[in-house]
């Protein structure tokens, strides 16, 4: 899922949790959750060279950080919200493994390789069909819809 879907859940779980420590640990763990669920950029980072994967990452993690910035801005404004600190954490937990591995994959660094690896078998447990990013991407305008009517259910 993109950054943004796994920072909605994190909102979610802080939201209801009220607790900044399990939030995190909460958020963490839905990352890999929602990661199962094929979603349309199935390994990328196999598809390309390492410049054109870092220009990749970095092109989609711009478009998809400053969607994720805006959502979390929306939802924050409309009070959507209560106890600020909790769905911090959960953002945070929730879009950290993403980051850990972009922080591998543009430097290296054999202390994020654990993590890196460990992202990546978690979203290979179930055998994705691969297609087309436009179908991806509609469904997860659909989750995140279903994401944002739920927290204002909340």
């Amino acid at each position: 899922m993109f950054l943004t879907i796994h920072s909605t859940v994190g909102v979610i779980i802080g939201e209801q949790t009220n607790s900044i420590w399990l939030a995190f640990i909460l958020g963490f763990i839905s990352h890999f959750i929602f990661d199962i669920i094929p979603h349309g950029d199935k390994k990328p980072e196999e598809k390309k060279t390492i410049p054109k994967l870092k220009r990749w990452l970095f092109r989609a993690g711009f478009i998809d950080g400053t969607v994720m910035t805006i959502t979390l801005l929306l939802i924050w404004q409309n009070n959507l919200v209560g106890n600020l600190l909790p769905v911090l954490a959960g953002v945070i937990g929730a879009v950290a493994p993403d980051i850990l591995s972009v922080l591998y994959l543009f430097t290296q660094h054999s202390w994020l390789k654990i993590p890196y690896l460990i992202h990546k078998a978690v979203g290979d447990l179930i055998e994705k069909i691969e297609y087309p990013v436009w179908p991806g991407l509609i469904m997860q305008f659909a989750f995140l819809s279903f994401l944002i009517v739920l927290l204002t259910k909340l």
